[in-house]
């Protein structure tokens, strides 16, 4: 009588027939080596993560003391990090790996007197930060490596514990095996481990280099206060009145961000003939002074601004306090205009009247309710700029006043190719102006601008979707703070755009700022500058100021005489 060669703990398989203990055993055999590769790979990630994050290094920089940290998968890019904000630079590669530069415990009167001639400062801390930068390599490069292999080791005992513990887990389950010697164990304990902690470093740097963005530093953002004073540096005025101490030590931030971000405003290479500032859905919350004072302090020639500047259509609304602001702006800066979902036809009228708004394209309405829009456009300091108006007015009889997507953007593709047809390009469209994202997508096909500038979302579009090749999508955000029901929620978000002598659209500094009127709110304050890559221009184009701003003419039509309108 043949006993039965299991134990009592064991699976029965020598109860099924032959080929299934055959199909079960390769499939368990095939689990087991995935899991020898993954879990001591596993283990590696952890154990290397923990450890970067665990050992900081501490330097000092033109005499600031510094503390270098890393964190893993909570952010990536290399940013500077303060109790008043940050300043990051977010495209440095793939990796979900973040490298942070936090102050510690600053002299401000040692600080102060350093950053007083911020070009010796800058290059003080330049000529600091290079001379430990291999220090700082190869501290994170250690802690990596060791953490690495530490938590593969880990993973390892732990796979070897539960698989002792588990008798299923057991070999001798499926099949004898005569027993390894001990040597031979740890032997192979800890090839698994350093093969996972091999393959870790492997993968980490694969991806760290197809990833990399050799231009990382054209591209960063600053947050929170330091944010609101680089957008309005009058505002430092302010502070100093109430609060000396917190004034000295937003100005010496500024000059350390201003050393972090000197490069990479010069790596652009083009000189700026001027600035335009896009705005747009004001939706009648005052900021004309604030975007005025930031136009001021900028450097803005020109306004380019989508709708929405009321919030029903309705002349009541656009109250002579609210009208005196926008010319108190436009006294100095011309603005281009274009009607949107919420402005009507009285509304276009009333920005028609006042000095220097250039609006462009008409909105009319039909018998039935519904609205006939046209084109315009207009050439202004050397580029060609066309508009049209939106075909909706909030609160309007049937689709004209519809909030169902479904129903109104067939109604925007339809206005849009409805308008096109009295447009034949004979020269290149430099900026389209539409207001709804729907209808600049159709009116791109149709002008062919180089951008195309559209609102009504209240929200900025992400920055990797601003430029594809020589097309640039510019969808900004509310300006009025995101409308009379957003104000708890929405920031105040306008652009600065940097425009070469030959026409290039170099940089845009996109803002995100907290409620002037709220500065608590200062958190969700965050500005970014992106630097563009070259657009195809035709040869010998100029763009200068003093080529002034060209009367309005119909889509196709005869160009205007130049206007003396000269940027403010």
């Amino acid at each position: 009588m043949t006993s039965d060669p299991r134990q009592p703990w064991q699976p029965a398989l020598f109860d099924l027939p032959a080929p299934t203990r055959r199909w079960r055993r390769r499939l368990w055999t095939g689990l087991r080596l995935v899991a020898r590769v993954l879990v001591p790979l596993a283990g590696a990630g952890v154990g290397a993560a923990i450890a970067l994050n665990l050992v900081p290094y501490d330097l000092r920089v033109a005499g600031v003391p510094l503390q270098v940290s890393i964190s893993t998968f909570s952010g990536h890019g290399i940013s500077g990090n303060s109790s008043l904000g940050s300043i990051s630079y977010p495209d440095v590669d793939g990796l979900p790996i973040g490298v942070h530069l936090t102050p510690q415990d600053i002299d401000l009167g040692n600080l102060r007197g350093l950053s007083r001639n911020s070009e010796a400062f800058a290059d003080r801390a330049g000529t600091d930060f290079d001379a430990e930068l291999p220090a700082i390599k190869r501290h994170f490069v250690l802690a990596f490596l060791l953490g690495s292999l530490a938590g593969a080791i880990a993973s390892e005992v732990t796979r070897r514990t539960v698989q002792s513990l588990v008798p299923t887990l057991r070999r001798r389950s499926f099949h004898a095996m005569e027993a390894k010697s001990a040597p031979a164990n740890t032997a192979v304990f800890l090839s698994h481990a350093v093969a996972g902690a091999a393959v870790l470093t492997l993968v980490v740097g694969s991806v760290g280099v197809a990833t990399y963005n050799s231009n990382w530093s054209r591209t960063y953002q600053v947050s929170g206060l330091l944010a609101d004073f680089k957008a309005v540096p009058g505002k430092l005025t302010e502070l100093y009145t109430r609060d000396t101490t917190s004034a000295d030590k937003v100005r010496a931030l500024l000059r350390l961000e201003d050393t972090l971000t000197k490069a990479s405003e010069q790596k652009t290479n083009q000189e700026t003939a001027y600035k335009i500032l896009f705005i747009s859905d004001m939706h009648l919350r005052d900021m004309y002074a604030y975007v005025g004072n930031v136009a001021r302090q900028q450097g803005v020639k020109l306004i380019i601004n989508t709708g929405d500047e009321s919030e029903y259509g309705s002349t009541f609304e656009m109250t002579q306090r609210y009208l005196q602001s926008i010319r108190h702006l436009t006294a100095k800066v011309p603005m281009i205009w274009i009607a949107g979902n919420h402005d009507s036809p009285q509304t276009v009228r009333i920005m028609r009247s006042i000095p220097k708004v250039i609006v462009l394209g008409d909105k009319t309405e039909r018998a039935d309710g519904s609205y006939q829009v046209t084109g315009q456009e207009v050439q202004a300091f050397g580029l060609r700029i066309a508009g049209l108006a939106d075909p909706r007015v909030f609160g309007a009889k049937g689709v004209a006043g519809a909030s169902d997507t479904t129903k109104t953007n067939p109604l925007e593709v339809a206005s849009v190719q409805e308008a096109g047809k009295t447009f034949a390009p004979d020269q290149t469209i430099d900026i389209g102006m539409g207001h709804e994202p729907v209808a600049a997508d159709e009116l791109e096909m149709v002008l062919r601008a180089r951008l195309m500038a559209s609102g009504h979302t209240h929200e900025q579009n992400d920055p990797g979707d601003l430029q594809d090749s020589d097309y640039i999508n510019l969808n900004e955000g509310s300006t009025g703070l995101g409308g009379l029901d957003h104000y708890d929620t929405s920031p105040m978000e306008f652009s600065v755009m940097a425009v070469a002598p030959d026409c290039q659209f170099t940089q845009i500094t996109r803002y995100q700022l907290s409620d002037p009127a709220r500065p608590s709110d200062s958190r969700k304050a965050q500005i970014r500058t992106v630097t563009f890559t070259p657009q195809k221009v035709d040869d010998g184009r100029t763009c200068t100021t003093d080529k002034g701003i060209s009367d309005v003419a119909d889509w196709n039509g005869a160009a205007g005489k130049i206007l003396t309108q000269a940027a403010g």
